[in-house]
């Protein structure tokens, strides 16, 4: 029987889990605004929620469906290698 994190069992969605955990962060909006006028760095919220969107395995770790918001065609998706 596999073991049990609040509530998530499969190792793919405690892997994306812990990915979007590196990057939580908590800012007033003021800061935000001002971060992402003068900062080059993507918001933690873009480097999460961007990113596994072009990971099959992502839908495939959480039962997505097609017209999820988390879900983009496969003709949309980068491919780096």
């Amino acid at each position: 029987m596999p073991i049990v994190i609040d509530g998530i069992t499969k190792i793919q969605q405690k892997f994306f889990l812990q990915y979007a955990r590196v990057w939580c962060e908590k800012q007033r909006e003021s800061f935000k605004t001002k971060r992402l006028k003068t900062d080059p760095h993507s918001l933690g919220i873009a480097r999460v929620n961007e990113q596994v969107k072009h990971h099959k395995e992502f839908e495939y770790a959480y039962s997505c469906k097609m017209n999820d918001p988390m879900v983009i065609d496969n003709n949309k998706r980068i491919r780096v290698w």
